[in-house]
């Protein structure tokens, strides 16, 4: 991988993790970095302000392209199912199925269905899940279109 390709993927998933959490990250900022800025270091505190700004616009920038992503694909997208199932001991894999709505040639719609399965580490998968399967033991199943509705519905209403 290129250099300027690593770096601007870096950036990419650390914005995308930091939207995930741009609410009480910019809460934390307000009620405790800038009072302290303020009083402790006046001369960054405008800095500080500036950054947040810019980084507010970031921020917002990638939050309402992921959003208005998710809508277009929903339009088609009917349904994703991610089962994790463990097959051995030391196996585990993560199977998606998605249904959705293509359209043929002759203008007609039809539903699809598509899987993808692939095997994962124990120590990869995030810690609701492994907590999720040590108390269920073999499975979990996560309806993925439901649970990002949802947390798009709690950026609106933020």
């Amino acid at each position: 991988m290129e250099p300027i390709t690593l770096i601007v993927t870096i950036l990419a998933v650390g914005l995308g993790v930091a939207s995930l959490f741009w609410g009480q990250i910019l809460a934390w900022c307000e009620e405790h970095l800038l009072p302290f800025l303020d009083r402790r270091m006046p001369f960054l505190s405008g800095i500080a302000r500036s950054a947040l700004v810019l980084l507010d616009r970031a921020v917002t920038t990638v939050r309402r392209a992921a959003r208005a992503a998710w809508q277009h694909l929903r339009a088609a997208l009917l349904k994703t199912v991610m089962i994790i199932r463990r097959t051995s001991d030391a196996r585990w894999v993560q199977r998606f199925t998605s249904w959705a709505i293509t359209q043929l040639e002759d203008g007609r719609e039809q539903p699809l269905e598509v899987v993808t399965e692939r095997e994962v580490a124990w120590e990869d998968l995030p810690n609701d899940l492994r907590e999720a399967l040590v108390r269920r033991c073999q499975t979990v199943e996560v309806d993925v279109t439901a649970a990002r509705d949802a947390e798009l519905e709690l950026e609106v209403g933020h």
